[in-house]
Order: C-alpha cells, then structure tokens, then sequence
C-alpha cells in the first residue's frame, strides 16, 4: 500500500541522513580532531614533550645580580622555553598535552653560594589550596613575574608544564618547617612546579638530594609529590639525584604511580653512569614511564628522554663539547607495557633486539674540543667535574684482537663479576684508518662500595677504557666492534640496574637482561662497544 511504501522510503531516508552525519563527524575528526595519529586508540595513550636546554647563565660569578638582572637571565630561558611551547603544542602529528623541561633550567647552576641565587627565588605558593592557584593576570602575583609567564604560557598554548625553579620560604611564613631555620632567615629550594592548561599550579616538589648544591637548602625528609592531569595520568616528581636513592621515589611507586618525571642537571660519569643510560635503567627496573628533561651543555651534563618500560620512545645525549638544545616528542602508552600484563614484578628476561634503537652518530674528531666560536665559551659555562678515582675499583684490562673470544673474572668483597667477549674480524667502518686506535684497551671493572663519595654501590662492567693505565674515564668513541658479550655478578643489592651503550654514549636496544641471573647479555651485539653493566 501507499502507506507501507511511504514508510519504506522514510526508513530509507533516515538511513541515508544517518549515514551521512556519521560520514561528515568521520570526516571532521580526521581533519580537526585530536591531532593525533592512531585515533582509534588515543585515550590509551598521551602525547609528552621534554626538552634537553642550554641555559642562559649569569657569568659573573663574584657578583651578586641585581633582580632586574636576574629576570633577563631567567626571561631569556623562558623565551627559549615559549618557542619549544610553541613547536610542541602545534604539531598536526604529535601535540603535546605536556612538556618538561630541565632542573636548573631557568638560570644554570655550579653557583658559589646561596646568596648569588636569592635574586633568582620566587615565593611559590603551598599546595592543597582551597581554591585554583592561576597566576597568568592576577596582579597579586606581579611580584612573581616568572611563575606568572610560565601560567600564561600553559594556558595560552592548552598544555602542562613542568618547569624548574627556585622556592623562597620565609621562616616565619609557615608553621610546620621543612627543616631547620637557615642563618639567612629563609629556606631557598630546588623546586619543580606543574601548571595545567586552565595555568593554575598543580603541584611543587622540592628536591630531596642535593648533589654538592651549596646555593640550596634540602628538606628534612623527602615529600612524595604527584599530580592528575586532564588526559587521566598520575605523575611523581623527582629532580636529578633523587632518582638513585629509595625515597621519594619508592614512596611514589608504592602508590601505584607508573608514570613519573624527572627535572635534571645530570654530571655524567662516562662510560657508565651517564643520564640516558640511568633514565633508561630506572624505567626498565621500575616498568614504568619517565619523562626526563637534561641540560644540554656538553657531554658532562647531557642526556634526554622519554621511555616506557625501558624502551626509549624519544632520547638524546650530546657527546660532544659544543651545546645542543633538542626538544623530543613521543606518543606514551598510558599504562606502560608490563603494567598491562601483570600488577605485581616477577623476574623479567628482554631478548636480544634485530637492531640498535638509535644508529650510533658519526661525529669528526674536531666536536671533542671546545669550540671558539660556540656559545659556550661567550655566553655558557662548562662546568669542571672530576670523574671517580681508579682506587676503588678492580679492573682486569685486556687489548683486544679481532676474531678473538675470552672470558674474565674479578671480585672485590663478596662481589665477584664475569664478563664474556667475541671480537668481530672486523674494527668499526665508520673511522677511518687514521682515527683508529691499535692497542684499545678494555677491562671487567668492579665496584662493590662507595661511588666516588656519593653512594654505595656495586657495579660490574665491561668497558671501553682511555688507556691501560685508567679505566674509570670519559673515552667517547669505540672502535672494536663486539660479536657477543655476557656480563654478570652475584649481586646482594635489592634492585638491579642494566646499562649499555655504543660510540659516543648511544643508547642501545639490542641485548638480553635476565633479572633471575642478574646477566645482560647479546649473543648477535655486532656494534662497538663503549659499556655493558649492571648495578646495584
């Protein structure tokens, strides 16, 4: 009938108008939408930005800056900071909801004293508050003209930030003290914020363990600190040092905490203990995220990344003298990989990788000099830093030769370490001729207590040394290319860290960690090898 037929042909009608609008939202997602690729599975994943950055300093040392002085140094960085704020949040492929940048970043470090800092401090204000802290136009914050900036940028551009800064705490502005009163009458302290995209402040975080910072003032006892975001992330804070020692950071992960952030003025200690390569140990042991933002000075104090379960997503590390200022981008698995799997730890084994996670740099001999024309020798301070004596370690060297295979062995206490090697037939054909060296001397090194004043430790390595006569030294390059390694020890400490990397501190992806054995190992490594080791 007429009716029948009308109404075939409305449902038809509806049918098409439906289709339709799902077409054009289809459409107008992939064109507007989230900026993202992988739509599909965005909400279980965030986009994170950090930024290895070469700090505008104050060089006159001896002088105490005037405020006005200071704030050029500190508004200069953050100008640096907006153009990376700006790259980051507007990329059609990658847009960040968060971006990190490094400790110290806003004025540079190695100052002499606390009172040469002073002009650089700002009274952050405590967390909870009872209503949102939003300092971008708020005439009561004039005083506080950085903290103010950097809450207009994050509200600007839609996206967290994570800077670092320096607390100025009144004595008598606050009843419970996080230690005891200074001479000066004021706490000043190492400090990382988070601002939200609406620029209101979402967390402060003092920094627990001050490494030889004789302008800061530590906390009594480390405060855990984390905050949420938007995207459905939890974040703990730590800055720089506070990533080798228990708290806070085990207090963080005993809260469920899998994604974390660490502000840093890394001082590497080449071969082993360099920022990439602890910042990609820690993730691993922990299963967790990191986004971790450095400095970019030089090779001392370089190394930036963002890792997931020890897998790096996005770094970076400078081996050279010359600054370098990087900003990275990766797209982060809400909940790392091994968190998915399981929610408690059980011994983990990573098989051997098909290739490196970055292809080692070729960089000419003339970068591991200061160059006259860098920024660094004007305007940049490269910091002077002693590498750990030889007297506490055991090392038993050997130079090798290609095609050759053997297998060391050294103790020091009840630690005993033993390293197997392949040598290629072949040396590394990036060098040339010229830029290779005959007698390359490498050794199984050992540690089994204080690390240079700082920690205890154990470690056991096998390492690229400078010469016969040191092994605990900055060498950057390596030349004999390793078939294989094994590299283990009957460690006693509660954690175990693997470190390895090729020419030039270039992190590498392609070995075998067995946790039940405590051995990292390759068996098809076929790269040259700068450090394999474990830690403890």
């Amino acid at each position: 009938s007429d009716l029948v037929h009308r109404s075939i042909i409305l449902l038809l009608f509806i049918f098409f108008l439906t289709s339709l609008v799902t077409t054009t939202k289809a459409q107008h997602k992939n064109q507007q939408g989230l900026d993202h690729d992988d739509h599909d599975d965005d909400n279980d994943y965030y986009f994170a930005a950090v930024v290895e950055h070469v700090p505008v300093m104050w060089m006159n040392v001896s002088a105490i800056p005037t405020q006005n002085q200071a704030l050029h140094v500190m508004m200069q960085n953050v100008d640096i900071y907006e153009k990376h704020i700006v790259e980051a949040s507007s990329s059609t492929t990658q847009k960040a909801q968060i971006i990190v940048f490094p400790e110290d970043g806003l004025y540079g470090a190695d100052y002499p004293d606390k009172a040469i800092m002073v002009p650089f401090l700002e009274d952050i204000p405590d967390l909870p508050s009872p209503s949102p802290i939003i300092p971008c136009n708020d005439i009561s914050y004039d005083d506080r003209p950085v903290l103010q900036r950097l809450s207009c940028l994050a509200k600007k551009y839609n996206i967290i930030i994570v800077a670092n800064m320096g607390d100025f705490v009144n004595c008598s502005s606050i009843t419970t003290s996080p230690a005891p009163c200074p001479p000066e009458g004021h706490w000043q302290f190492n400090t990382d914020i988070a601002i939200d995209e609406e620029g209101a402040l979402l967390a402060k975080y003092h920094k627990s363990h001050l490494y030889y910072e004789m302008n800061w003032d530590a906390p009594d006892k480390p405060d855990p600190v984390s905050f949420n975001t938007s995207f459905g992330v939890t974040f703990g804070m730590i800055i720089c040092f506070d990533i080798m020692f228990e708290h806070p950071q085990e207090d963080l992960l005993s809260r469920g905490i899998t994604n974390m952030i660490q502000s840093t003025w890394w001082v590497n200690f080449p071969p082993t203990i360099t920022a990439t390569q602890m910042q990609q140990a820690w993730s691993r042991e922990h299963r967790t995220n990191l986004l971790a933002s450095n400095v970019g000075l030089n090779y001392y104090t370089s190394g930036s990344g963002i890792y997931t379960d020890g897998t790096a997503l996005a770094s970076f590390f400078n081996p050279t003298f010359n600054p370098s200022e990087r900003l990275l981008i990766a797209k982060v698995p809400k909940v790392p990989p091994h968190n998915l799997a399981s929610s408690s730890p059980s011994p983990v084994v990573y098989d051997d990788r098909p290739e490196p996670l970055s292809a080692p740099a070729t960089f000419v001999s003339s970068l591991f000099s200061p160059s006259s024309s860098s920024p660094s020798s004007s305007s940049r301070m490269i910091p002077s830093i002693s590498t750990p004596t030889t007297t506490e370690w055991v090392t038993s060297p050997f130079i090798p030769a290609p095609g050759e295979t053997g297998t060391l062995t050294a103790s020091q206490g009840n630690l005993t370490c033993k390293a197997t090697y392949a040598i290629g037939k072949e040396k590394n054909q990036q060098r040339t001729s010229n830029n290779m060296s005959n007698n390359e001397t490498y050794a199984l090194v050992v540690l089994n207590g204080n690390y240079n004043n700082l920690f205890d430790a154990q470690v056991c390595a096998l390492i690229r040394c400078p010469s016969p006569s040191t092994c605990v030294s900055f060498e950057p390059q390596a030349d004999y290319v390793f078939s294989s390694f094994t590299v283990s020890g009957n460690f006693s400490a509660p954690r175990i860290y693997d470190l390895l990397s090729t020419t030039y501190s270039q992190l590498v992806d392609k070995y075998k960690l067995d946790t039940r054995s405590n051995t990292i190992s390759s068996s098809s490594f076929n790269l040259p090898l700068l450090n394999a080791a474990i830690s403890g």
